[in-house]
């Protein structure tokens, strides 16, 4: 587990999460707390025996399809 901060607004970025979380059938964001950072959300990144299956390549585009959803 760690602690990742993203920019954006904590509405959009939720929203953009459980619609990657619908459609493709991935958790990226379990919740968001309050920002210590202005303009920023943090979140705890946790990786389970599921995400071994993914390739550095998918993990990245799935997050840039989340901070891209969510500044739309």
């Amino acid at each position: 587990m760690l602690h990742v901060f993203v920019r954006g607004e904590a509405d959009r970025l939720e929203e953009a999460a459980l619609d990657i979380a619908r459609e493709q059938k991935v958790w990226l964001i379990n919740k968001l707390h309050a920002r210590q950072i202005p303009a920023y959300q943090k979140f705890e990144l946790t990786v389970g025996d599921g995400a071994l299956e993914f390739s550095a390549a998918e993990i990245t585009t799935l997050f840039t399809e989340l901070l891209q959803a969510a500044s739309a």
